[in-house]
């Protein structure tokens, strides 16, 4: 997605600062398009930044100018809406934090900041499929129904968590991930997928967090998207100084601005980014921070927000991470969430997060998330003999099957519903084996629903190393039965059995019992009518 930065200078400056000279030259020798403009051209030639969006063809924006002018803002919004551009394809930083983020050319933070927002944008793939069409009702509906149905009949962007339908085909009977996060209950499962009640969606994100398989995306904080911001701050010199990625919502990040362009040291390294809700993000966000040496902080600026009750298990997932973390021995990144009073000081409590030095950086993610996820892990277990290993309540997209053998009577419903193909029977020699793939099992619990002898069960994953291996397991094992005729392979003798006991116990005949001993071709001869 093509994305360009417009820099608006205060008009009473007459001359911009060293570290904006400094930040503008950099974004030039990058070769990003660039429209570097005063308050009074904007508000004077309003078409110039229409026409700098058009004629670079640019599908997001990132504007720096000064916040706290409401008729400069006004006037930027104004001129981006005629060119075409949504509110989920705009990001806007303070001048003021830049300047001073990036005061002499050794310091390198306002540009590592506009460089990570500007990733974001890049990777803003479902703002496309961000507009909803919801037609109000004509039943009764409340108050806030209907002030939030309104912008949805006007095709207006939303930052309601989008449902992938080929991640989720198939799963939705059975899987409840996301149903069990949402705060407000406004997800319902359907035959093919879930549906997401967008009049009463809070726009938390905790749906999309706890999807094991990212089935639901936040349009403007995807997976990809931070990926690509992590993969960013990852790969930028920073000198001596950290880099600490603090992810906070509107609110936050103006609690955040305001507080460190008065008296804010930025030897820290913090760089902050808004996001719509910090429930939004999970315990796998924290480890590829980790694993990219890239300390992450999410800071939830009000307790009383009421998008609390999704917030709160946002500790489950640092704890989580940080299990993992120890598991490695890593003490060297933090990872952190913060939820603050009113009247706490936001730079206050995450500037002590960030003094703490560094790792040495792994490869740059990508891929699904579990798939970066299991690359996160490589990262922070390579050198480490030890087995990585996490308790039964950790919040990573892994799981374990356990199967009750007495049980099991290798039927295969299993193998034909799992829609990750994490399920295979294999016959060795006179055994046949039910395989287990941790690495592909999304956890939907479709083969735990299925399964007619109730013999399986989905758990969350403990070792961890088995996930990261790859490797097959053998979950339950039994003797290849052989017809009593001409020995064809029957199937598991175990099944056989307990198949033979159950008709016994329905009053079945004894020649029904015996035939299950025979293959198809000997059934046929035993029971043809005789001439």
């Amino acid at each position: 997605m093509r994305s360009g930065v417009v820099l608006c200078v205060p008009s009473s400056i007459s001359k911009p600062s060293q570290g904006l000279l400094y930040v503008s030259g950099q974004l030039q020798e990058k070769g990003v398009s660039l429209l570097q403009c005063t308050e009074a051209l904007i508000a004077k030639e309003p078409d110039r930044l229409e026409e700098f969006i058009a004629q670079n063809n640019l599908q997001s924006v990132l504007v720096i100018a000064d916040s706290s002018k409401e008729s400069v803002m006004e006037a930027l919004r104004y001129s981006i809406e005629r060119a075409g551009l949504g509110r989920l394809s705009v990001c806007y930083l303070d001048i003021k934090l830049i300047d001073r983020q990036a005061q002499g050319a050794e310091n390198k933070l306002g540009y590592s900041t506009i460089l990570t927002n500007l990733a974001r944008l890049e990777r803003n793939d479902y703002v496309r499929d961000a507009i909803y069409r919801t037609a109000i009702s004509p039943a009764k509906i409340s108050r806030r129904q209907l002030l939030r149905s309104v912008p949805r009949a006007l095709k207006v962007e939303s930052d309601i968590p989008i449902v992938l339908q080929d991640k989720c085909t198939r799963r939705s009977n059975s899987c409840t991930y996301c149903i069990d996060a949402c705060p407000v209950k406004a997800i319902s499962a359907t035959r093919e997928s879930v549906v997401i009640d967008d009049r009463a969606c809070l726009e938390c994100g905790a749906c999309a967090r706890d999807c094991p398989i990212g089935a639901i995306q936040v349009p403007s904080i995807s997976d990809d998207q931070i990926i690509a911001m992590l993969n960013t701050l990852s790969s930028e010199e920073s000198g001596s100084n950290r880099r600490l990625l603090l992810l906070t919502c509107p609110i936050g990040f103006q609690k955040f601005v305001s507080e460190a362009t008065e008296n804010g040291n930025f030897g820290l390294g913090i760089v902050p980014v808004t996001i719509p809700c910090v429930a939004a993000i999970g315990s796998y966000h924290y480890l590829w921070a980790a694993s990219l040496g890239v300390d992450l902080v999410t800071a939830c600026p009000d307790d009383s927000c009421p998008r609390m009750p999704a917030v709160l298990r946002m500790q489950d997932h640092v704890e989580s991470s940080k299990k993992v973390l120890e598991n490695v021995g890593e003490s060297r990144v933090a990872i952190q969430h913060l939820t603050l009073n009113r009247t706490d000081s936001m730079l206050d409590k995450v500037s002590p997060v960030s003094e703490q030095s560094g790792m040495k950086r792994g490869t740059e993610l990508s891929g699904s998330r579990r798939e970066a996820t299991l690359e996160a892990l490589k990262t922070l277990q390579a050198g480490k003999e030890s087995a990585l290993t996490v308790t039964s309540d950790h919040m990573l997209p892994f799981f374990d099957m356990t199967i009750d053998g007495a049980a099991c009577t290798f039927c295969g419903v299993c193998e034909k519903g799992c829609p990750d193909h994490a399920i295979s029977f294999m016959k060795d020699g006179p055994y046949l084996s039910l395989m287990f793939d941790p690495a592909a099992c999304g956890g939907c619990k479709v083969c735990e629903k299925i399964c007619p002898e109730g013999a399986i069960k989905i758990t969350r994953h403990t070792e961890l190393s088995d996930v990261m291996a790859r490797l097959k397991k053998t979950k339950a094992k039994d003797e290849d039965a052989k017809c009593e005729n001409c020995g064809a392979s029957l199937g598991s003798k175990q099944g056989l059995l307990i198949i033979e006991k159950k008709l016994a116990k329905a009053g079945s005949s004894p020649a029904i019992a015996k035939s299950l001993h025979l293959c198809v071709r000997c059934k046929q001869m035993a029971f043809r009518p005789a001439k």
